[in-house]
């Protein structure tokens, strides 16, 4: 007798719902949200950080407005807010309001500081916005080297 693939008895198997937020909180990726409403996007990161594995770590927010543009300077507010949070999470909020000349110097940073950490200092760091950085790549206005590297997983809420 020929048997069809239909013919075969199968089983469902009830598997536990995965969501994008579920593998935010357990990946160590960068993350970026964008969220409809001020606001919305940090209490999810807050959120996710008290879920992962790195709930008991420092949870450090710095808003995008704080950073200055001379290079010294954010070099010096990006290395204390990673200290800050070594371990942990650092939060940057409302990417978008970084000009296009610190964005690059944002970038730059945070690779040069992030690579002469300690493995058990690395900071998982999420950033959050209220528009859409996809869409600002065009106009020039975000730099699309960061917001690569800003997006390795991506929640829109």
């Amino acid at each position: 007798m020929r048997q069809t693939a239909t013919s075969f008895p199968y089983m469902s198997i009830a598997l536990p719902e995965v969501t994008d937020e579920h593998l935010a909180r357990h990946s160590a990726a960068r993350l970026l949200i964008t969220a409809s409403a001020p606001g919305v996007a940090e209490a999810l990161a807050g959120r996710i950080h008290g879920a992962s594995p790195r709930a008991g770590l420092p949870f450090v927010r710095m808003p995008a407005a704080d950073l200055p543009g001379a290079p010294d300077m954010l070099r010096n507010t990006c290395g204390l807010a990673l200290d800050a949070a070594a371990g942990g999470t650092l939060l940057i909020s409302d990417v978008e309001q970084l000009a296009p000349l610190v964005q690059e110097r944002l970038l730059d940073t945070l690779h040069e500081l992030e690579s002469a950490r300690a493995p058990s200092a690395a900071v998982r760091l999420i950033s959050a916005t209220t528009v859409s950085l996809f869409d600002r790549l065009g106009s020039g206005k975000f730099c699309q080297r960061l917001f690569y590297q800003l997006n390795i997983i991506h929640l829109t809420v």
